[in-house]
C-alpha cells in the first residue's frame, strides 16, 4: 500500500463556508462512527469480470462522487483505491489478442514493446470551482501544453500526491500490476456547495485520481503537432505512420472506499435536533411541521 502525507494549500477554497480550516495529515484511525461508501467492479459477488481499456493517455476520476450527503456540512476523512491493472506482453508485434467487452463484443489490445510503458498517479487537489464542477474536464483543463511526459499542472490544480510505475517486459503473456493508495484527509471540514449539475462540488477538499501514461511520446507529439484532435488516443493498433501505438492495457478491477461523516458542529445545532427528532419519530407528516420548522430556523 503506498501512504501519502498530504500537504493541503491554503489557497485551495473556492467558495465561502463557515469553516475554512486546512491542516496537514498523515493516514491514521478510521473513525468507527464515519460513514464508508463503498464502489466496486465487480462486485465480490459478481462471477463475472471487466476488461475496461486504458486507450487514453491521461484518466480522471472524482473523488466522493459516489457518497450520498445527507447533510450540507461534512467532514471527509479518507479515502482508500485500490486498482488491478493487467499487461499484455508477445515478441511480436503481429500477434494481438481479441479481448472481451460488454454487449459480445472484443477489442483488439496490441503487446508492450521494448519502449518502456510508465503510469503515474497523482492525487490532486481542484482550487477552481468552474473545474471543480465538472464531472470530466478536459486534459487540458488540467495539464498546461497537454504533456506528459514533462508534466506541469494548471495553477489551480495542487498535486498531493505522486507514484510512477515502469511496465517494462518479463516474459509473461499477462502480468497483474496492483495499485494501492490509502490517503487521510485529517477530517477537513467542508459544505456541499448547492445547485450541483454534474459533480459533487465542496467550498474546499475537492480532489480527483488523475493517471498519465507515457508511452511513445514522440508518437504523441507527432500527433499534436499534426492538429490531430483524438491524439490522446493510443491507437487501436500499432501504426508509426500515424502515431499510434496500440493499447496495452486493461483494468480488471477497482474498488473505492470513501469515508466521511456529517459535521454537526459547523450546523444549527437546533435545526439538527429537530432533524433527530424527526428520525425517531417515524410519525407521519403533520401540516405544522413546516411552522415548527421555519420557528427553530428562526431561533
Amino acid at each position: 500500500m503506498n501512504y501519502g502525507k498530504i500537504h493541503l494549500s491554503s489557497a485551495c477554497v473556492i467558495a465561502s463556508c463557515n469553516d475554512h480550516t486546512k491542516t496537514n495529515s498523515c493516514i491514521g484511525k478510521r473513525d468507527p462512527e464515519a460513514i464508508v461508501d463503498v464502489f466496486e467492479v465487480p462486485a465480490v459477488d459478481d462471477k463475472e469480470l471487466i476488461f475496461q481499456l486504458f486507450n487514453e493517455r491521461f484518466q480522471y476520476l472524482r473523488l466522493y462522487q459516489d457518497s450520498k450527503f445527507d447533510h450540507t456540512n461534512l467532514e471527509l476523512h479518507d479515502v482508500v483505491l485500490k486498482f488491478e491493472v493487467t499487461s499484455f506482453y508477445r515478441l511480436d508485434i503481429n500477434e494481438t489478442f481479441q479481448i472481451p467487452q460488454p454487449l459480445e463484443e472484443t477489442k483488439l489490445i496490441t503487446p508492450v514493446l521494448s519502449n518502456s510503458l510508465k503510469l503515474t498517479f497523482y492525487i490532486v487537489e481542484i482550487c477552481d470551482k468552474s473545474t471543480a464542477e465538472q464531472q470530466n474536464p478536459g486534459m487540458g483543463d488540467i495539464l498546461l501544453e497537454r504533456d506528459v511526459h514533462d508534466v506541469e499542472f494548471r495553477e489551480y490544480i495542487n498535486p498531493i500526491l505522486k507514484y510512477k510505475k515502469e511496465i517494462t517486459y518479463r516474459g509473461c503473456m499477462f502480468q497483474s500490476h496492483v495499485f494501492e493508495f490509502c490517503l487521510n484527509f485529517n477530517k477537513i471540514k467542508v459544505c456541499v456547495l448547492p445547485d450541483q449539475t454534474i459533480a459533487k462540488t465542496f467550498n474546499q477538499g475537492n480532489y480527483a485520481l488523475v493517471i498519465l501514461i507515457d508511452y511513445f511520446d514522440h508518437f504523441y507529439k507527432f500527433k499534436m503537432k499534426r492538429g490531430d484532435a483524438n491524439a490522446i488516443l493510443l491507437g487501436d493498433t500499432f501504426d508509426s505512420t500515424i502515431g499510434n501505438c496500440g493499447v496495452s492495457l486493461f483494468l480488471t478491477y477497482i474498488r473505492i472506499e470513501s469515508t466521511w461523516k456529517p459535521d454537526f458542529d459547523s450546523c444549527n445545532p437546533m435545526g439538527n435536533i429537530f432533524d433527530l427528532i424527526k428520525k425517531c419519530c417515524k410519525k407521519k407528516p403533520d401540516p405544522t411541521d413546516q411552522d415548527n420548522d421555519e420557528v427553530l430556523d428562526n431561533a
